[in-house]
């Protein structure tokens, strides 16, 4: 039978399942087909040629989605040589000889068919070539002319300049440069400032921002920017010496983008800042998992305003960021308006998982740092997991660091410096707030660790006010107070409160003011304060000062384990003024040497219940007080009492002690001078004297009441009447 009209090539693509695959030509023996998978052959003995099936067969299925390619090939060979006189000259042996013919003719039908549409997929017509041929005789032509080779006629090696200058990244200096870039090709990148790639994308259409997206000089498509390892806030943004126009929307812009990039974004100079909104004044929003490094140069400084409340580096319902070296600059003395005090450089609202290395925020209309809850929040939510790492606050307008609400918030080693203009014009100010009727704030486990406050109005300031909430702050390591007006300002007006302030050291010097603590502390709760250790360089008193919205129960709950008083002449005084009516109970003031320390108040109503503690020695009092609150040897010195006209009295029934009781040498005005009650001092008709008087500076009485009702003296100095 004649060879039939076939064509000797198939071509599959596997599905990784089949093994088989027809031919649909004719074959006579498996070494005359050629079989390919993705254009390459499979190793010897992985198929074979089934006759039956007329069939290749793999063992093994190709994986889904090669090609199989299967072309027969037979050898260009005769194997007969006719002769008339052997019978080879017969129809079989010739048919077979026109099959092989016949045969070969259809597989170079298939050969011209392929090399075809190789020349079709490299697209290149005789056409194109003719004129590709013709451009380049009048490249030649103008060489002559023009005096300039073209690149496609300088040779390097195998290539031609222009293909490697097509695959060459070219590198210019900065966005504009980029604009102005002839390109050359869709794909082409281009190397700007040594630091980004952009390709082109002749397809693009994203909006055009000058940083991701920038629009090329021949109008179409876009230069698109690859994953950087770094933004730079100078490369996209006017530095302040450049403009002083607010560079705050493309600051943002590229900051957003170095987030979706997921790498950090470099604020490496200074740049001018202002609100992009309108509600709160917001300067610049940190984003959640944003990572953020100022360079030594690097500073946000906003342009002088009279806005009331302002935000520079605002922070606010996010998580897991980092800014490393912030600088901020404010407009205190600048400011073109003077209502309002909240023109925060760092505010930092409700996030979670942050941290703030070493920054540095000057001359705030406000609060330098602020940390806590948006007024008006309907949540309890707080910061959380919040490290501020040195932070240092210089010239804030209202307070340097306020530390409003927040779990596990951490601040180490602030410095602050020169707060003034605003109340309370505080170093640091822990005073949890939040607007009415709405959830209270609260203090978790929260630490300030070795803050210095330096000439500021007021040094620290504690505030706790609202009701039923918890508070646990403590001030690790040594709270150093320099050159303040008052230095420390501790109250607590709030009922059922619970949690503790504890401040572990304090070291006071220079100071500028006339006392050395304000503070009250209600007594409604368990809500305690205790300062392990309070030093200072500098007799001044503590005043018990009612500041705030203060309840009619009791105070207590308050804690001086031991002050140290490093003035080598003066006295350190506990002063009760007339305006405080309450007890104060289950508290305690202990001087490293009470010999240097006196007791002061003016009020005409007992004030120290039982549990009240002290080792005061020296009492100033303008009425009468218990020996029971005060160490077992007390000097009275009456000169409080200007006129000299009341009898002070030291009252020492129900003390069982053994007293030492005198007027003291310090006495200016002695008045009525020492007088104790509360004796039992048996005289030899069996009477009893109650009371011992004297005027006599320097006296001293040494006793003791016993609890069968007898008191017993040991010795006396001085002159002393018995009644």
């Amino acid at each position: 039978m004649a060879v039939p009209e076939q064509t000797p090539y198939k071509e599959y693509t596997a599905n990784g399942i089949t093994t088989v695959f027809p031919l649909d030509f004719d074959v006579l023996e498996q070494d005359h087909l050629i079989v390919l998978i993705d254009d390459l052959e499979p190793p010897v003995g992985s198929w074979h040629l089934d006759a039956a099936k007329d069939a290749v067969v793999f063992n093994s299925a190709p994986v889904s989605g090669a090609i199989v390619k299967i072309r027969r090939d037979a050898p260009f060979s005769r194997t007969t040589n006719y002769q008339l006189y052997d019978r080879s000259f017969l129809p079989d042996p010739v048919n077979k000889d026109f099959d092989a013919i016949w045969r070969k003719l259809q597989e170079v039908g298939v050969s011209g068919w392929l090399i075809s549409q190789e020349i079709l997929k490299q697209g290149v017509s005789l056409q194109q070539l003719e004129d590709f041929t013709n451009q380049i005789y009048d490249n030649l032509n103008n060489i002559s002319i023009s005096k300039e080779w073209f690149a496609e006629f300088i040779a390097d090696g195998m290539e031609n300049q222009k293909q490697i200058n097509d695959k060459t990244t070219q590198n210019v200096s900065n966005i504009e440069s980029l604009k102005e870039l002839i390109v050359r090709k869709n794909g082409q990148k281009v190397l700007v400032n040594n630091r980004y790639v952009y390709e082109y994308k002749s397809e693009a259409e994203n909006a055009i921002d000058d940083i991701y997206s920038i629009l090329p000089a021949n109008g179409i498509g876009r230069w698109i920017l690859q994953k950087p390892v770094n933004l730079f806030a100078s490369d996209f943004c006017l530095t302040s010496i450049q403009s002083a126009l607010s560079q705050s929307v493309k600051l943002q812009m590229v900051n957003d983008l170095s987030v979706s990039f997921n790498v950090p974004f470099i604020v490496d100079d200074e740049f001018m800042v202002a609100p992009v909104e309108s509600n709160h004044n917001i300067c610049f929003y940190v984003r959640s998992n944003n990572d953020i490094t100022f360079t030594p140069k690097g500073n946000f400084k906003i342009i002088p305003n009279d806005f009331t409340t302002y935000s520079i580096l605002h922070i606010e319902n996010i998580e897991n960021y980092k800014v490393l070296f912030p600088q901020i600059t404010g407009d205190r003395d600048q400011h073109l308006g003077t209502e309002g005090e909240w023109g925060y450089g760092i505010a930092n609202y409700q996030s979670k998982k942050g941290y703030i290395y070493r920054p540095k925020v000057v001359n705030t209309w406000g609060d330098g740092i602020y940390v806590g809850r948006r007024w008006g929040l309907i949540t309890d939510d707080t910061p959380t997991d919040i490290t501020i790492s040195e932070p240092t606050v210089l010239n804030a307008g209202r307070n340097g660091i306020s530390l409003s609400a927040g779990t596990r918030v951490n601040i180490l080693l602030p410095y602050v410096y020169g707060t003034k203009g605003k109340a309370p014009e505080a170093g640091i100010d822990i005073e949890p707030e939040a607007a009415d009727g709405l959830p209270k704030s609260h203090l978790r486990d929260c630490i300030i660790s070795s803050p210095t406050i330096e000439s500021c109005k007021l040094g620290l300031v504690c505030y706790f006010f609202p009701n039923d909430s918890t508070y646990e702050v403590e001030f690790s390591g040594v709270t150093t107070i320099k050159d303040c007006e008052q230095p420390l300002v501790i109250c607590a007006g709030g009922n059922n409160n619970s949690g503790y302030l504890d401040l572990n050291k304090i070291q006071v010097t220079k100071l500028r003011g006339n006392t050395l603590l304000q503070n009250a502390w209600h007594r409604s709760g368990d809500f305690r304060c205790t300062i392990k250790e309070l030093v200072t360089d500098k007799s001044l008193p503590i005043v018990m000062t009612m500041n705030g919205a203060f309840s009619t129960g009791k105070l207590g709950h308050f804690d001086i384990r031991k002050i140290i008083n490093n003035d080598p002449t003066g006295k350190i005084g506990y002063y009760v003024p007339t305006s405080v009516q309450n007890y104060e109970d289950n508290s305690s003031y202990m001087f490293e040497d009470p010999n240097r320390a006196y007791l002061d108040f003016d009020f005409t109503t007992h004030f120290f219940g039982k549990d009240f503690l002290s080792n005061i020695i020296t009492l100033h009092s303008g009425w009468t007080a218990s020996s029971r609150n005060m160490a077992n040897y007390i000097w009275q010195d009456p000169s409080i009492d200007t006129s000299g006209a009341s009898a002070i009295y030291i009252a020492t029934a129900n003390d069982y002690r053994r007293l030492k009781i005198g007027l003291a040498n310090t006495t200016t005005i002695v008045g009525q001078g020492c007088n104790i009650s509360g004796l039992r001092i048996r005289k030899a008709d069996g009477s009893y004297y109650t009371e011992a008087h004297t005027q006599f500076i320097g006296a001293w009485l040494d006793f003791q009441n016993n609890l069968n009702g007898n008191t017993e003296v040991f010795g006396s100095y001085g002159n002393w009447t018995f009644t």
